[in-house]
């Protein structure tokens, strides 16, 4: 089944690439869910492997953020965005669906974010949501994370 949870949850690099693919379609806001969930990945890889050791998982996770900035700023998408005046290392973003808030190892490029964080974080949530509606104007149908 397509959808952004095959990228996040799958081990399959082939249906990985086959939904980059679809997004890259999609241009400028497929480029950026395609970057949303590559960083969103990273912190779903980092929690596997420390629950496979018996670590709790560390709530901030460094991911990689360049690819966000860089897209957010040459864009034009209207999207409120940039980093936290209190935490200078978390990059905040405001989707149509919700708030993704992402712990950066490095400040890039970017403006100031003037408001505040959304305490439900659930960035994972809405970074699929973000792909999924962008997967699903092709008719693909959306995959609910299993809990």
């Amino acid at each position: 089944m397509w959808a952004a949870t095959t990228v996040l949850y799958g081990t399959n690099v082939g249906k990985t690439n086959a939904v980059f693919a679809v997004l890259a379609e999609k241009g400028v806001e497929g480029k950026l869910a395609t970057a949303l969930l590559q960083a969103q990945k990273a912190i779903v890889d980092v929690r596997k492997a420390d629950f496979a050791n018996g670590v709790s998982a560390a709530s901030l996770t460094p991911v990689p953020t360049k690819a966000i900035c860089r897209i957010l700023t040459v864009s034009g998408l209207p999207f409120r965005w940039g980093w936290s005046l209190d935490q200078p290392l978390l990059l905040l973003l405001d989707l149509p669906c919700g708030q993704v808030v992402f712990y950066a190892s490095k400040r890039h490029a970017g403006p100031d974010y003037h408001g505040g964080i959304d305490q439900r974080q659930w960035s994972e949530g809405n970074v699929i949501a973000y792909a999924d509606s962008l997967l699903s104007e092709d008719g693909l149908p959306a995959e609910q994370p299993s809990r």
